[in-house]
């Protein structure tokens, strides 16, 4: 301990830093004030008790933290590179309101968190973001939390995003964000309140998020979703959006929730028709049969809980091999990966089995899913030149927008993962635009990119890229005309100097459908003509990159 009700603060206008880096300290802090700091702790475990930030940061890394009872006003906290697959976050009992930078809380890289019984008000950006976390067998909770009010018109904050990360979100309040819930990039979240519950006030609520209460990419839906009140009376957007409109009819699984008093199964619900919604809950004790897949399911999580790694597995693959279509294949495809790391951490065979299996490679859902999960064993490995060029092929060739903005954010972060790897990090490959030289980077890009998908229109083109890469700085204005389209029209685009410039037209699932351009374009006003002959009527989108930068993303309506 450094003692209790210790201050640090600057005067206005200035700043301080307090930095602490010792990986075999534990250190305790009873009631601290933090006032315009930043405070960057990386050590063996650190917890603090009843704290106040106050235009002020907490940045910490390697080990265990706990933080309970604490106020941040105008203050973020940013937990990142736990040391080992033990360590842990828990954040308890804490107060986040009014922070005017991207996230309130952000953890990442832990495979251990529980956030619960705080509340998040009237920050400017997100509320909470997880992301490349969750990964151990449970103990990764968001419970009991409110979380009201986060975003603004400029921001489109959500309540909570969770990327690339597992999650069991449990009777919390989210209300009245931008977004409700973000699940994106094959994260596995469960999501789901109390069946005993007689009221809206006694289960997890998701409503009166101004665009969507859930936003979730493919492979992203919650596979556990019961017993939510999910409502919005007055709303314009769907409740739910799934980004990819190809899904087979019936196939998403939202029964035993409610729904509010105004629901529109047609509207309220995007895609239409892919939701199997009876029985809907109507707030009375509520009871739900299982299935053999999910039973199946929760005997494998039983056994791996156990330790039973080997039976788990065996459980896990019988579920695959039986239920390809299923949403607990999915899952499960997802939690033998969690299971190898703790058995042993044989990713080789973990990657032959993604890769090999015929049950996989016959569907394509489960094949895509099982690609990129081979990728990750690649960085398991520490395959770093092969994982960075798999991510590379993505980028260079999408199948769809949300493909490439991942691959993107990906990369990054795999570059962070190599350069702590220490004997491959001189490594880097074809697209070096995407290998930043701080966290701070990182973050601005990923939350660039996720906005360039997520909200469809232009973000601007505020230069967040390394200025040690190649990429210009050049800038980009662009407009559609006629928008909307009738038959033929243009993307018009002005430069401060030439380059290479790709134009990407994408439907509103995020399908490719046309590349517009790829060529070095001239300094001044250029026309891209798009050939509408082959589309049909509806919302489409063009993203442009420059010198291989993804820099703008807008909305086309065709309407022949």
């Amino acid at each position: 301990t450094i003692g209790d009700n210790v201050e640090f603060f600057a005067d206005e206008g200035n700043s301080i830093d307090i930095k602490i880096d010792n990986t075999s300290l534990d250190l305790t802090l009873q009631a601290p004030r933090f006032e315009r700091s930043v405070f960057d702790c990386n050590s063996n475990s650190l917890q603090i008790n009843e704290a106040e930030f106050y235009l002020s940061g907490l940045n910490f890394s390697f080990g265990d933290i706990i933080l309970e009872k604490s106020v941040f006003e105008d203050s973020y906290a940013r937990m990142d590179r736990a040391s080992n697959k033990s360590n842990f976050v828990e954040i308890d009992s804490c107060t986040f309101n009014y922070y005017q930078g991207n996230t309130a809380l952000q953890i990442e890289s832990y495979p251990i968190y529980s956030v619960e019984n705080s509340t998040f008000i009237k920050n400017a950006g997100d509320a909470i973001k997880i992301s490349y976390s969750g990964g151990a067998l449970s103990n990764k909770f968001i419970r009991y939390n409110e979380i009201k009010s986060n975003g603004t018109p400029e921001t489109e904050g959500a309540g909570l995003v969770i990327y690339n990360s597992y999650a069991d979100i449990y009777n919390n309040h989210i209300h009245k964000n931008y977004y409700g819930v973000l699940s994106l990039n094959n994260s596995e979240v469960k999501l789901y309140g109390n069946k005993l519950a007689d009221s809206t006030s006694q289960t997890q609520q998701i409503n009166d998020n101004k665009i969507n209460q859930l936003y979730a990419t493919l492979n992203s839906f919650p596979y556990h979703f019961r017993w939510n009140a999910v409502y919005f009376e007055n709303n314009t957007d769907p409740l739910l959006y799934i980004s990819n409109s190809e899904i087979s009819p019936n196939s998403i699984d939202v029964r035993n929730n409610y729904w509010g008093t105004n629901y529109d199964t047609i509207n309220d619900f995007y895609p239409e028709n892919a939701y199997l919604f009876n029985p809907v809950w109507n707030l009375l004790s509520g009871s739900s049969s299982s299935g053999n897949e999910e039973n199946l399911f929760g005997l494998a999580q039983t056994n791996a809980e156990a330790g039973n790694y080997t039976e788990s597995e065996t459980i896990y693959k019988q579920l695959i091999y039986t239920y390809p279509t299923s949403k607990f294949a999915r899952a499960s495809l997802k939690e033998i990966f969690v299971i190898t790391e703790l058995s042993g951490n044989d990713f080789l065979e973990l990657k032959t089995y993604y890769l090999t299996e015929p049950v996989l490679q016959n569907n394509p859902d489960l094949k895509k899913l099982a690609e990129f999960l081979g990728n990750f064993c690649d960085i398991k490995l520490e395959n770093y030149p092969e994982a960075i060029n798999w991510f590379e092929n993505i980028i260079e060739n999408p199948a769809s927008m949300e493909d490439s903005i991942f691959a993107i954010i990906d990369l990054g972060y795999t570059y962070f993962l190599m350069e702590n790897g220490g004997l491959k990090s001189s490594y880097t490959g074809r697209l070096n635009q995407y290998k930043y030289s701080s966290i701070q980077e990182f973050d601005d890009s990923r939350d660039y990119h996720i906005d360039l998908l997520i909200k469809h229109k232009q973000v601007g083109t505020k230069n967040i890229f390394p200025k040690s890469s190649n990429t210009s700085t050049n800038s980009s204005i662009s407009s559609i005309f006629p928008n909307p389209c009738a038959s033929d029209c243009s993307i018009q685009i002005s430069l401060d100097e030439s380059a290479h410039i790709v134009i990407r037209l994408f439907d509103n699932s995020g399908k490719e459908v046309g590349l517009l351009n790829n060529k070095t374009l001239n300094a001044g006003f250029t026309s891209i003509p798009i050939n509408s002959d082959n589309l049909k009527n509806g919302v489409y989108f063009y993203t442009i990159e420059i010198n291989g930068q993804l820099i703008e993303s807008q909305k086309i309506l065709l309407m022949k």
